[in-house]
């Protein structure tokens, strides 16, 4: 396991192989996202090749990125309220002029991403389902429990949120990076002293329900489109 995606190859020496993300092998309810890159090799890679690969390096330079996207780069608000920090019911208000998100605390009512509307700030209208993203492990979800949402930084047009909370036993660490452009990055991580594979395995859903799609729709609601974490035009 690694960051919480269980990882396996199966070769029965025909060319048939298995990569699974999110699920054990055989299971109805794989991981149902995308992936821009994977790589599968015996050869570990060294940290500089990595580097050389993957970073750009700009000594002393100065780097202007672009965009002809005008949302690209929409100033985003946050509100934090920890009035009621006890009862673990803090929220964490994310709001562009074209969308709001708010992250919640509380066990059962939308842990995480409590909720994501294409309102106004602070309102639900067309709010889209509740939790957007939530682990099934062990028979238990992280929708059920109470975490702890933690915000890391923001630069005004983006902002990471952490989001610590604790499923069948374990802890996870469920990392949010939200850009003003609507776009949501989720990263997740635990620690466990040696292999980890919970029963009934580890799955990753989109949507409080337990079904394995990801619909994407311009103008969705929550009686469209119950599982989304980011809608556009393309």
């Amino acid at each position: 396991a690694l960051d919480s995606l269980n990882e396996s190859i199966a070769d029965d020496n025909v060319g048939a192989n298995v990569f699974t993300l999110g699920d054990r092998t055989g299971s109805s309810d794989n991981y149902d996202g995308k992936l821009d890159e994977v790589r599968i090799e015996t050869v570990e890679r060294s940290a500089d090749w990595i580097k050389l690969c993957y970073e750009t390096q700009k000594d002393g330079a100065q780097v202007v990125v672009t965009t002809v996207d005008i949302v690209e780069f929409l100033p985003l608000t946050i509100v934090r309220n920890a009035t009621d920090e006890a009862a673990g019911t803090d929220t964490c208000m994310l709001y562009t002029d074209n969308w709001t998100m708010v992250f919640r605390e509380a066990a059962g009512s939308g842990g995480g991403i409590a909720w994501l509307s294409d309102s106004l700030p602070g309102t639900k209208t067309n709010q889209i389902a509740n939790n957007l993203f939530s682990i099934q492990a062990g028979g238990s979800n992280s929708y059920a429990v109470a975490g702890a949402i933690t915000l890391l930084d923001s630069t005004g047009f983006s902002a990471r949120v952490r989001q610590t909370i604790e499923v069948a036993s374990h802890e996870y660490v469920i990392d949010y990076t939200v850009h003003g452009s609507g776009k949501i990055f989720v990263r997740v991580s635990t620690q466990a002293g040696g292999g980890y594979d919970p029963p009934s395995g580890l799955e990753f859903r989109i949507g409080s329900s337990a079904g394995s799609s990801t619909n994407y729709k311009e103008d969705a609601s929550a009686g469209s489109c119950d599982y989304i974490l980011h809608s556009n035009e393309a």
